[in-house]
């Protein structure tokens, strides 16, 4: 019961590492191509390059969790 308990929880965190490594690579995307014209972006790409920062900031926490190799 307790391993399978683990497992799920693993499994949860993948996902959400999943998903958030897929975001902040859409982030990534969106903010390099408003730096094409940062004048008129300036306040969306601060808004974009904050939340890719709290995204990175997940993944550290995350990274605390990790139970067991990831192979």
């Amino acid at each position: 019961m307790a391993n399978e308990a683990l497992e799920n929880l693993e499994q949860a965190f993948r996902e959400i590492r999943a998903c958030e490594a897929s975001s902040r690579g859409a982030l990534r995307q969106v903010v390099d191509e408003m730096r094409v014209q940062p004048a008129a972006n300036h306040g969306r790409l601060q808004t974009l390059e904050k939340a890719l920062k709290e995204g990175e900031q997940i993944d550290a926490v995350l990274q605390r969790f990790r139970f067991s190799d990831p192979r």
